[in-house]
């Protein structure tokens, strides 16, 4: 009865270690859920996956896992969670995809699930409908697709991490036509394609990565413009690839066979050199 007027559950930074009692489901007035940096573990419980089964869903605020080793999808955050405004589950044991009904979060404004190598799936499109989203981190998973053009009606976007992905397609330039406050947007590590008119038209952000790592990845054709890694900070470290023409069926190799390389031929023997004679 005591903890009736609990409002923030907070074990950040602590030693605190073991599973998350369900029944803290039952605390009408919880608002905050702040786990990040504990030794929590375990599959998050219902109530968290969803928020419908909390008492108080229309007063969650912030749903904090980060660097724990809680495990199970990620909570899928029904429109009743009115204001929400922060969901966090970077470097934890995260899995599945991004439910689509985030865009139904009017109050949402952080969404950051970088480093979660078991998150699948695409971007949904639907996460332009949450206008609030001011920071966007989703580096280092497994999401694939394209990047959907719905992201362009965030117009508070600053912060849009999407390197080290599965990425693919085109990078259209109107995405950022309406994105002025966007200030780093990194994309690296993708296999993103596409010339570089469309891709210069980008913003001058205040850090930008569209750097070719491994190797396929991010691909820009040619030619680049002799001063471009001057005046864009998108074109640092840049490279470009020609694009492949292939040769009519039948054609012979591009280039004739070479013959087998053969060790070197030792050196011939040499004599033993001969004393020099004595005097009598």
């Amino acid at each position: 009865p005591g903890f009736v007027s609990v409002e923030e559950l907070n074990v950040a930074d602590t030693k605190v270690s073991g599973t998350l009692p369900h029944n803290l489901a039952n605390l009408p007035k919880l608002n905050k859920l702040r786990l990040r940096e504990s030794r929590l573990s375990g599959t998050l419980p219902a109530f968290v996956r969803n928020t419908s089964n909390f008492l108080n869903a229309r007063n969650v605020e912030e749903i904090d896992l980060d660097h724990t080793s809680m495990s199970g999808t990620l909570p899928s955050l029904t429109a009743l969670a009115t204001s929400l405004n922060k969901i966090s589950a970077s470097h934890s044991s995260i899995s599945g995809t991004i439910p689509p009904a985030y865009g139904q979060l009017a109050q949402l404004e952080r969404v950051e699930l970088e480093h979660l190598v078991n998150l699948s799936g695409t971007i949904p499109p639907e996460l332009g409908q949450a206008r609030r989203i001011f920071d966007l981190e989703l580096e280092t998973t497994a999401l694939s697709g394209t990047v959907p053009h719905q992201l362009g009606r965030l117009y508070f976007l600053r912060d849009l991490e999407l390197h080290n992905m599965r990425l693919s397609g085109t990078l259209n330039s109107e995405l950022f036509a309406d994105m002025r406050r966007l200030r780093d947007f990194t994309i690296a590590k993708n296999f993103i394609s596409g010339s570089l008119p469309g891709t210069m038209a980008i913003p001058p952000f205040r850090t930008c990565d569209l750097t070719e790592w491994p190797t396929p990845t991010n691909v820009v054709l040619c030619p680049l413009p002799a001063d471009i890694h001057d005046t864009h900070p998108c074109a640092r470290g840049l490279t470009c690839t020609a694009p492949p023409s292939l040769p009519p069926p039948g054609s012979p190799p591009l280039s004739p066979p070479q013959p087998p390389r053969l060790p070197p031929a030792p050196p011939p023997p040499t004599s033993p050199p001969v004393p020099p004679s004595t005097p009598l």
